[in-house]
C-alpha cells in the first residue's frame, strides 16, 4: 500500500500540468494513467494551437486562463525543451453573417489584443492561395503553436525529476473512503491518498460514479483531421480558421511545428459515429470544406486522417471543488482552449488545495527537463531507422530508456513512422527493438497500450 498526499488521475495536459505544479511543493504526489504513456486522449489528437483568447469573452475566466497559459508556455518552452512557434491567427469570413461575427470579435478585443480587419484585396496579396470568395478576415498576432504530446511529456518528465511518481497502465477498479483517506484499488496495487484530482477527460463520469460524485451532463464532440506531407501546398505562415460555426471555431489550416500541413477539425456528436458510411461521408464533407477555402489542395498529399474527442460540459471549463465533502477536485469539460489554459487551470487547483495543504514551492527545484532528446541522441550518424523523418537507432533506444513501451509511444517521442509511408518500412525495426530492449515476446508488443496487441505470435 502506497501513501500520497495527492493523487492526480489522468495524464493529459490538464492532469500533467496539475501534477507538475504539485511536484514543485514538498507534497507526496502521484500521477495515475490508465494508458501506457502521457496524452493518450484529447491532448494527443489536438491541433496544438496556443490561443490568444480572441474567441473568448474578454472578461471571462477562460480568456484570463488563455492569457496566463500562453505566457507560461513561452516562459517554459526552452527550459523544458519542447518546440514552440509564434504565429498569427487569421479568422476568415465568407459571408455577411461571418463577417459580422469577426467584426464583433474585433470590437470585443480592440483594447487588449489589437486585432485588425483585413480586406479581400489585402488577403489576396499576402495569401494568394486563399479562395477569392473570402469576404474579409480578422488577424491577431499573439498566438503560437506547440506539439501537444511533446509539451505534455516534457512537463511530466520535469515533474518526475522534482519528485512526482508517474504510474502507467493503472486501472482503478474500486475506491473506498476510510476517514479522511481514499483507498484506490488499482491494477498496480492499493494506493492511499488524502486528496484526489480527477482529470480523466472522457473517463471523468465513470470515475465520478466510483467516488460518489454527481455525474455531469457531458456532450462528446468528435473532430476529424487531415495530416498532409511536408511538400503539400500551400505552406502557411499563419494559423487560418475558416468561418466560425455553432460548435467549432472554424476549420483550421496550419503548418505544424514540424512543417506538415494540417487541416480540420469538423465537429460531430460522437454518438452518431457508429455507421461506417457516415464516417466516410464526414471525411468527404470535411475535405470539401477545406477546398472551399484553399482550392489548390491535393488529396494525394494526405498521409493520415485521425479523429479526437473532446468533452463539453456547459460553457467554459468546470473546475469543481468537492474538497470539503469528498476530498476531491474534478476537472471536467476541458475542451478548446484547454491546451492553452492548462497551466492556469493547474494554478486554480493549487489555490483550492491551499486551504488543506502547504502548496508553497520547495527549494532546490530542477528547472530543466532532465531527459530531453538532446544533441547527443540527434547526431546525424549511425543507423537510420526511419528514412522519412531521419530518425536514428540511438533515438529509438533513448526513447525506450525514457519509458516508451509500444509503437505509438516510440512514434510520438521520435517521429519514427510519421512520414509519408506512415511506418511501412520502419515499423518492423521498431518492433524488433522493443522486443530486444524490453525482453518481450512478439505477441506482447502493443500498438498503443496493454489492450492493443499487434500480434498473437510468430508463424515460425
Amino acid at each position: 500500500m502506497t501513501d500520497y498526499d495527492v493523487v492526480v488521475i489522468g495524464a493529459g495536459i490538464a492532469g500533467g500540468a496539475v501534477a507538475w505544479r504539485l511536484a514543485r511543493t514538498g507534497l507526496r504526489v502521484a500521477l495515475l494513467e490508465k494508458g501506457s504513456d502521457v496524452a493518450n486522449g484529447a491532448t494527443r489528437a489536438n491541433s496544438g494551437i496556443l490561443h490568444s483568447g480572441i474567441h473568448e469573452e474578454p472578461d471571462s475566466d477562460v480568456y484570463r486562463m488563455c492569457r496566463e497559459g500562453l505566457k507560461w508556455y513561452r516562459n517554459w518552452a526552452d527550459r523544458l525543451d519542447f518546440p514552440l512557434v509564434n504565429k498569427a491567427t487569421v479568422i476568415l469570413a465568407d459571408s455577411t453573417e461571418s463577417l459580422d461575427k469577426i467584426s464583433h470579435l474585433q470590437q470585443l478585443h480592440r483594447s487588449n489584443l489589437a486585432p485588425h480587419l483585413l480586406a479581400p484585396a489585402e488577403l489576396g496579396i499576402r495569401w494568394p492561395f486563399l479562395t477569392d470568395k473570402i469576404a474579409g478576415a480578422l488577424e491577431v498576432v499573439d498566438s503560437a503553436q506547440i506539439s501537444p504530446y511533446e509539451a505534455c511529456r516534457a512537463i511530466v518528465e520535469n515533474a518526475i525529476a522534482n519528485g512526482l511518481e508517474f504510474i502507467t497502465d493503472c486501472d482503478i477498479n474500486g475506491v473506498e473512503k476510510h476517514g479522511n483517506t481514499w483507498q484506490l484499488q488499482t491494477s498496480n496495487g492499493c494506493i492511499k491518498s488524502g486528496i484526489v484530482v480527477i482529470a480523466a477527460g472522457a473517463g471523468s463520469n465513470g470515475l465520478s460514479k466510483k467516488f460518489g460524485l454527481p455525474l455531469s451532463e457531458q456532450k462528446m464532440l468528435s473532430g476529424a483531421y487531415f495530416m498532409m506531407n511536408k511538400a503539400a501546398k500551400p505552406i502557411t505562415d499563419a494559423i487560418f480558421f475558416g468561418p466560425p460555426g455553432p460548435e467549432t471555431k472554424g476549420v483550421l489550416m496550419q503548418n505544424t511545428v514540424y512543417g506538415n500541413l494540417m487541416l480540420g477539425p469538423d465537429s460531430i456528436d460522437a454518438r452518431k459515429l457508429e455507421d461506417d458510411q457516415f464516417n466516410w461521408q464526414r471525411i468527404c464533407n470535411l475535405w470539401q470544406e477545406c477546398q472551399k477555402l484553399i482550392p489548390e489542395l491535393d488529396r494525394k498529399d494526405i498521409i493520415r486522417t485521425f479523429t479526437g474527442e473532446r468533452v463539453c460540459v456547459g460553457k467554459g471549463f468546470q473546475l469543481e471543488n468537492h474538497l470539503d465533502s469528498h476530498g476531491i477536485v474534478r476537472l471536467d469539460g476541458i475542451k478548446s482552449p484547454g491546451l492553452t489554459a492548462a497551466p492556469a487551470i493547474a494554478d486554480k487547483v493549487l489555490q483550492m488545495l491551499g486551504k488543506y495543504l502547504d502548496v508553497n514551492e520547495k527549494a532546490g527545484l530542477i528547472e530543466k527537463r532532465l531527459s530531453p532528446a538532446n544533441a547527443a541522441t540527434n547526431q546525424p550518424t549511425g543507423q537510420i531507422v526511419c528514412r522519412c523523418e531521419q530518425v536514428f537507432a540511438r533515438q529509438i533506444h533513448e526513447a525506450i530508456r525514457r519509458g516508451a513501451s509500444n509503437i505509438e509511444s516510440l512514434r510520438w517521442q521520435t517521429r519514427a513512422g510519421m512520414g509519408d509511408c506512415q511506418g511501412s518500412f520502419c515499423r518492423p525495426t521498431l518492433i524488433k527493438t522493443l522486443q530486444s530492449e524490453l525482453k518481450k515476446e512478439t505477441g506482447e508488443i502493443c500498438l498503443k497500450n496493454k489492450n492493443s496487441p499487434m500480434f498473437t505470435g510468430d508463424l515460425k
